[in-house]
Formats: C-alpha cells, structure tokens, sequence
C-alpha cells in the first residue's frame, strides 16, 4: 500500500506499463522530479496536480490525495465516486492554479477530508519543487 501521495504518483507508471522517466515527463517534470519530492518530505504542486487530472484522468482523484479506494475510478453509475470533468481544460484560470480546485469543489466535490487535502495542497504548492 501507498503510505502518501508521492508513493501513489510513483506508483502510477507500472499500472501503466511505463517507465517513471516516461510517466515524470508526461507531467511536463524531469527525470527524478517524485524521488526529490519523496527525499525533501514534498507534496506535487497544484500544477501537477491539473496535469495529472487532464493527462490520467481514470485515476480516481480520493486515491490520489487520500489513498483511499481504488486507484482507478469508479463508473459513471457509481453513488460513491469524485466526479474529474471531462474537459478540465475549461477549468484553467488565467488567476491560478488552485481556482481549478475551487471549480472543483464547486462541481460535486463535497467529501471534507478531500477538501482538507486539496487545501493542504494548496498550501504546500508554494513550497514545493518547481
């Protein structure tokens, strides 16, 4: 199991079948970017975060933030599921980031323990790896 968020990102590429320099690169990082994240005690900037959801986007988001549940996410007849937007493109502001995740609390995202993680996010993007 995943203990953190770092471990499920790195987790990823082998549920992909890539490699995690491939997997790194499709989020627009270099080579070894969630190992120096894993090494400093960091957390994926709110703009990974919006990448990761536009580029995979079956990943379920509650597993992502929380490692809870499945990794891939639920049906769309599903009652428990975190609802990812189709086109998260509509989602990009030009003020930030994080109005990303404001529109999507706004769009059904109502669990307290994702918005408390989303928040905890927020606020670490600042101090993370660029």
């Amino acid at each position: 199991m995943e203990d953190n968020i770092v471990d499920r990102f790195l987790s990823i590429p082998t549920m992909e079948g890539i490699s995690k320099n491939k997997f790194e690169a499709s989020l627009g990082k270099a080579s070894g970017y969630f190992n120096v994240l894993k090494k400093n005690g960091s957390t994926p900037s709110a703009e990974i975060l919006q990448i990761f959801i536009s580029e995979y986007p079956k990943y379920s988001l509650r597993w992502i933030l929380l490692g809870e549940g499945e990794p891939l996410r639920k049906d769309e007849k599903s009652s428990d599921k975190l609802v990812i937007m189709e086109e998260p493109e509509k989602y990009m502001h030009p003020k930030g980031v994080e109005h990303l995740f404001f529109d999507l609390l706004l769009e059904g995202l109502k669990d307290p323990k994702v918005i408390k993680r989303i928040q905890e996010i927020v606020g670490a993007s600042q101090k993370s790896i660029p």
